[in-house]
Parts: structure tokens; C-alpha cells; sequence
């Protein structure tokens, strides 16, 4: 998975519910950005080139483009609330909403009216594939099925729902999404995984089935992660660490027990591909996991905590 350092930070920081960064951040670094300046109050006239939405109660995702579409270094996706400014009007119509946050200037917010969003559960997941772009540019995981998305390339505005698959009756006591991930090359034609308080399912993007309980993991899975070199998934527990490797030869799960390496639970994973390490964040702090390929070719993992003078 293709996610970047900042949106581990920007996940790492809703979980703490605190920042600890001294220095300014650039405004390139927009995912960083929106976290200080719009997910937390106190630092939101720290600029005065970015507005404050007045007419939003709060933010729950910031959601990148996909890597391949024209607009992606210009704006972001939001899953937000807004605010109820009519005491009559109904809470469950229009008061959660997905937009398209222009990162200029003038701070441009575009409600995507095509999009319904009935609650905020739902997690929005954008696919990086340029293979599958004129089929679908994102997912929107809800509680009860998989909305693909299709949007134009050139205008992050202009998306609309092209296919819902329904979750199957075994997956009806879900009540949160907390992640999902597109696994580019697992399968014939890729996986979307989907962590819920009800475990790890998948959705097998060739046959458009969903495969509840993935390998048998049946309890609350925060976050996801994904290295596209190693083949290897990732996912996140109150008390383990879940690996899965599908490279010929390499196929096979196996899990950590959190007590013995991490310390406390995982609130968020991802994956650095510059760094080629897992950023493992949880309530008291940072660890990594580092790839290590044996003589024979078998790929090991190794901890290691991130050190404080780390920048």
C-alpha cells in the first residue's frame, strides 16, 4: 500500500488525540496540515491563508486522491459532519457529507452531492491502480456494503457511485470500519481488505464476493498496511500483529503477540516504502518493523523502537 509518512502521522495523531511537533509544517505537507490546522481548533488561525470551516463540526478521514489522477497534489477527499445550522432539520440527511478540500489559497470545500454518506462509520479507501482507473477510483466502506467509486480524472468533483456489493447477513453486528486497503496484486485481479470491530474480510475484486472473517480473524482490527515489494500485508490488533505473505514460495500467516515486542495495542500501521519499514504506532509510541531476506531467500522481520532523536 502507497501510503505515505504523513498519513501514519495524521492517523497516529487522531489516535493520541495530541500533537507533539514544535516546527511549522509546510503547507506541501498537506496531510500534516489539515491535522494541526483543521482536526484540532486550537491551531487553526495559526496561517492566515487557510480558512477555518466555520460550517464543519468535525473531520473523521482525510482521504488522498489516487496517485494517478491530475488533482492529486492539489486537494484531498474529506469524510466530515457538518454543522446542523436548522434545529428542525433532520440529523441523519445531509449532516455527513464527502467533499473535495481544495489545499490553495482560498481553501475551496466542495460538498460531492452524489455521495451519499449516512453516517460516520463509513471509511473512504482510494485505489492507486492506474490499471483499473476507468472502472473505479475509490471505496466507500460502510456498514453494510462496498460502494465503488468512479471519478473524472481530471476533476476530483465529478465521482458517482458505479457499483454496491452488500455485505452477506454473517457481517450485520459491524458498527465500525476503522481501515481498508487494496491489494494491487493478491489474487487473480487484487483484494480490497476491510478492518471492522468485527474482523479482518476481504473482497475479492474479481468475482466481486466478500470472504468474512480472513483467516479466521474474528476480532477488532484497527489499521492495515501494505509493502508491494515484500508481498506482505499487515494487520493490527488489540493484542497481535497479523502478517500474511503471498509471494511464491513465502505463502503463509503468522502473528505477534503484542506483549512481547509493541508494548500496548495498535492504534495504526503503515508502511514507508522509501524507508522499506513498517511504522507500527500505538498510545506509547513508535515501533518498526525491518525486513530481512535470508541466504535462502525467506523473508524475516525484525523490531526495533524508534529512536527519540528520530526526524
Amino acid at each position: 500500500m502507497r501510503r505515505t509518512l504523513t498519513s501514519f502521522l495524521l492517523l497516529y495523531w487522531l489516535n493520541i488525540g495530541q500533537l507533539s511537533i514544535a516546527q511549522n509544517i509546510p503547507d506541501t505537507e498537506y496531510e500534516q496540515v489539515i491535522a494541526e490546522r483543521y482536526l484540532f481548533g486550537s491551531y487553526a488561525n495559526e496561517s492566515t491563508s487557510w480558512p477555518v470551516l466555520n460550517n464543519i463540526n468535525y473531520i473523521w478521514q482525510a482521504a488522498s486522491l489516487p496517485q494517478y489522477h491530475s488533482q492529486t497534489p492539489e486537494g484531498v477527499w474529506l469524510l466530515s459532519q457538518a454543522l446542523n445550522t436548522k434545529p428542525d432539520r433532520d440529523l441523519s440527511s445531509g449532516m455527513f457529507q464527502m467533499s473535495w478540500m481544495s489545499l490553495s489559497a482560498n481553501g475551496t470545500l466542495i460538498h460531492l452531492s452524489e455521495i451519499p454518506i449516512h453516517n460516520n462509520n463509513s471509511f473512504l479507501v482510494s485505489s492507486h491502480d492506474e490499471m483499473t482507473a476507468s472502472s473505479y477510483s475509490a471505496a466507500l466502506i460502510t456498514l453494510i456494503d462496498v460502494q465503488f467509486i468512479l471519478c473524472d480524472q481530471n476533476d476530483a468533483t465529478s465521482c458517482r457511485i458505479i457499483k454496491i456489493v452488500t455485505f452477506p447477513s454473517v457481517l450485520s453486528k459491524t458498527t465500525k470500519i476503522n481501515d481498508g486497503l487494496f491489494i494491487d496484486d493478491l489474487g487473480h485481479a487484487g483484494w480490497l481488505y476491510i478492518a471492522a470491530d468485527t474482523g479482518l474480510h476481504g473482497l475479492d475484486l474479481l468475482t466481486m464476493t466478500v470472504h468474512p472473517y480472513v483467516n479466521s480473524i474474528n476480532v477488532s482490527v484497527s489499521s492495515l498496511a501494505w509493502s508491494l515489494k515484500h508481498q506482505t500485508i499487515f494487520a493490527g490488533t488489540q493484542a497481535k500483529l497479523w502478517l500474511q505473505q503471498y509471494g511464491i514460495g513465502n505463502e503463509g500467516w503468522r502473528f505477534e503477540h503484542i506483549n512481547a515486542f509493541i508494548d500496548t495495542p495498535i492504534t495504526s500501521l503503515a508502511y514507508n516504502d522509501g524507508q522499506d519499514k513498517l511504522w507500527i504506532g500505538q498510545n506509547t509510541g513508535i515501533t518498526l518493523l525491518s525486513p530481512l531476506t535470508m541466504s535462502t531467500g525467506q523473508l524475516h522481520w525484525y523490531f526495533s523502537r524508534l529512536s527519540k532523536d528520530f526526524e
